[in-house]
């Protein structure tokens, strides 16, 4: 079905090869398998060409390496209030038609209809080269802690590299990679490759998204994790701070990214609260009667959004009866 209605999109021939397919064949209805960062800004594109968009997404969210539950959760009700439905934990299992698509089969049996599929997928390393040199591969090229590959005084960098049984297939990896491996070569300096810290910038359907770091200590190992939080879903604005022993781990800013520049200047050094309740405009509010505090960054909802008739938990005084501080 390749070219009969099945597409992957990679190049500016990619894009002019499935813009004149939608024109000739006047597909009306369209499936994006894979809800990933380049998934769903094709997914906004091809709802701008006015065709019925469904996103499948293999995994139980969206974003899964950027985004935690609640706010992969704010992203496709965002994204389904702009017309384009999602489908969670979809394995398509097969894509169905006779000459040209007529849609797609999931594993757990459901159909779904369209004119044309475009496969986002997530990206393959390309491996070839370093295979058939008789390089030790796996996913990606292995490379041991100076990025040197299984044959000795050659190098490897880039969304190629597997290292720890990971890749990463960003820039900055890359820029990071590249330094070492230099130093290596020149002889300079034996570095060793730590990883190299997730970070993503960009406009996911118009909005603004940074994620960096660890956004989900759940899956840390140890204690001492912390998290400031605020979720605002009227606004879609989503902010949260992952801090240990009082450093600044990660952050995922989603809808409103005037905290950035604090964040890549701040990770992985020493931060006050006060500074953080600043970024994140989180504030406190004490009870006028008895002087109990009303702490938005332990809250899950902010002071504003709280019922007009909630009341102090400790002395039942009205919420009017709360001043910031």
């Amino acid at each position: 079905m390749v070219g009969k209605g099945v597409f992957t999109l990679r190049t500016i021939d990619d894009t002019l090869e499935i813009k004149e397919y939608i024109e000739k064949s006047k597909a009306k209805k369209a499936i994006i398998i894979g809800g990933g960062l380049l998934g769903l800004e094709l997914a906004s594109q091809i709802k701008d060409s006015n065709l019925e968009t469904t996103v499948v997404e293999f995994f139980p969210r969206l974003l899964p390496r950027q985004l935690d539950d609640e706010c992969s959760a704010m992203l496709k009700d965002e994204i389904e209030t702009k017309g384009i439905k999602v489908v969670l934990n979809a394995a398509t299992e097969e894509i169905l038609g006779n000459g040209s698509v007529t849609g797609i089969k999931l594993k757990d049996g459901q159909n779904f209809d369209a004119d044309i599929i475009l496969i986002q997928a997530g990206i393959r390393a390309t491996i070839g080269l370093a295979k058939n040199s008789g390089i030790d591969t796996n996913r990606g090229i292995i490379v041991n802690e100076f990025l040197e590959t299984s044959e000795k005084d050659i190098f490897a960098v880039g969304d190629c590299v597997e290292y720890k049984n990971q890749t990463w297939g960003i820039i900055p990896a890359c820029m990071e990679q590249s330094k070492i491996v230099a130093a290596s070569v020149l002889s300079l300096s034996k570095i060793e490759y730590k990883g190299t810290t997730p970070k993503s910038t960009l406009k996911i359907v118009g909005l603004e998204l940074t994620s960096i770091g660890i956004f989900d200590p759940s899956k840390e190992e140890g204690g001492g994790w912390e998290i400031l939080k605020r979720a605002d879903k009227k606004d879609c604005c989503y902010q949260k701070l992952v801090l240990k022993d009082n450093k600044l781990k990660g952050a995922i800013l989603f809808g409103d990214n005037k905290a950035m520049s604090f964040v890549y200047k701040k990770m992985e050094k020493d931060v006050t609260k006060e500074e953080l309740r600043e970024i994140l405009e989180l504030y406190l509010y004490k009870c006028s009667n008895c002087g109990d505090e009303y702490d938005e960054t332990k809250m899950e909802l902010l002071f504003k959004d709280l019922p007009e008739d909630w009341k102090c938990p400790n002395c039942k005084h009205l919420k009017e009866g709360f001043k910031k501080i």
